[in-house]
């Protein structure tokens, strides 16, 4: 059983295995509980209905789609070109630090991003896919091992920007790098399918040895 409250930014942690996927699938509506009920303010979320309670969540993978398409095109993802609004454009590449990235493009905004985004490095398509989040405006943002991969000048530039997007969004980060958890307001550590324990990081670290103990591999896998 867990609670998430509106604006704020939690985590999922665990070994391999313990559950953090199966966990965001759920939440994500993907799969249905054989047990108990998921509840949106009091409501079953079978009463609201999956696709509308997807309509509120952008979810980002390791891995984004990035198609090949101009930089406007990609993060007004499915919009037609006429309606897409430039300014609003601009404003989310702002909140996602892009805005130097698209000035140096040589067509800016308008600038075609190649299949997969080919053009773009690993940190730059990952903001990429936030800034379609904030453009869509949607309510919730799932980040799974978003910053797995990344060095860590990129990752503290996305930091940087989760930290800002704090109170605008519902921030949900399924993380192998506790480095990139560290400023959650909550994390719920999950062995073997069960919620163990939640805190901060610094209560969890202090009081669960289990955690304490995973988090000091992680940071060893790291380096």
């Amino acid at each position: 059983n867990l609670e998430i409250y509106k604006g704020f930014h939690y985590a999922f942690v665990g070994s391999s295995g313990s559950g953090k996927s199966t966990t965001i699938d759920l939440f994500l509506g993907l799969l249905e509980p054989t047990k108990g009920k998921i509840l949106v303010d009091q409501t079953d979320l079978k009463e609201i209905g999956i696709r509308n309670w997807q309509k509120k969540i952008s979810y980002v993978p390791q891995e984004p789609l990035i198609s090949d398409l101009s930089l406007r095109e990609n993060i007004a993802f499915g919009v037609p070109k006429e309606l897409i609004d430039n300014e609003r454009i601009i404003f989310c590449l702002k909140q996602t630090y892009l805005l130097e990235v698209s000035n140096s493009l040589e067509k800016g905004i308008y600038s075609n991003l190649g299949n997969k985004g080919i053009n773009l490095s690993g940190g730059q398509k990952q903001r990429v896919a936030i800034a379609r989040a904030l453009y869509q405006n949607t309510e919730i943002l799932v980040l799974d091992e978003a910053t797995s991969s990344l060095d860590n000048n990129t990752e503290e530039i996305i930091q940087k920007m989760i930290k800002n997007l704090k109170n605008k969004l519902t921030i949900i980060s399924i993380a192998h790098r506790f480095s990139t958890i560290k400023n959650c307001d909550c994390i719920f550590f999950l062995e073997n399918g069960v919620i163990r324990d939640k805190g901060t990081f610094e209560s969890l670290k202090k009081g669960n040895s289990s955690f304490r103990s995973l988090a000091k591999l992680v940071k060893n896998d790291a380096e």
